[in-house]
């Protein structure tokens, strides 16, 4: 049986050039393209004129970069993890394998965003001491500006 592998791409591109990218023979087969808007509801819209993420545009339509990301450990991921922070406003993150003592480590990554997330080793920790490499963990980084528009569930 043939070994699968794949790879994630955030690509970011002006409203004018978006028809390149959708021009099938560039791409190799395969290749999955998602666009990611926001829209917001016509009376929302105009509370929002001085956020940035809700800029005002002469339609409703707005661009949500998102982007995931998996980690291999936060020591490993967490240089192109701030780099990822200068072109996304949402980072959906896996296998971060940080415990729960260390989850606030995310918050160093950048300044203007805030996070939700979770150890994957809450309950092995919680019933002995730990041994062997870190595992799991999953995580949303979320621009600062954009974070009204999330709840900590």
């Amino acid at each position: 049986m043939a070994k699968c592998s794949s790879a994630a791409f955030h690509v970011s591109c002006s409203d004018v050039s978006c028809d390149l990218f959708y021009y099938e023979d560039m791409w190799p087969e395969g290749c999955l393209l998602h666009d990611w808007h926001f829209k917001c509801q016509a009376s929302t819209r105009s509370s929002h004129l001085d956020d940035p993420f809700m800029a005002a545009t002469n339609s409703t339509r707005m661009l949500l970069r998102v982007c995931s990301f998996n980690m291999h450990g936060y020591k490993i991921g967490s240089s192109f993890l701030a780099d990822l922070c200068k072109m996304s406003d949402i980072i959906l993150i896996q296998e971060h394998w940080l415990s729960p003592d260390c989850l606030h480590l995310l918050s160093s990554v950048n300044d203007n965003f805030v996070y939700f997330s979770n150890s994957a080793m809450s309950s092995k920790l919680a019933r002995h001491v730990f041994r062997g490499r870190p595992f799991g963990g999953v995580g949303v980084l979320v621009l600062v500006t954009c974070k009204k528009y999330f709840s900590d569930c």
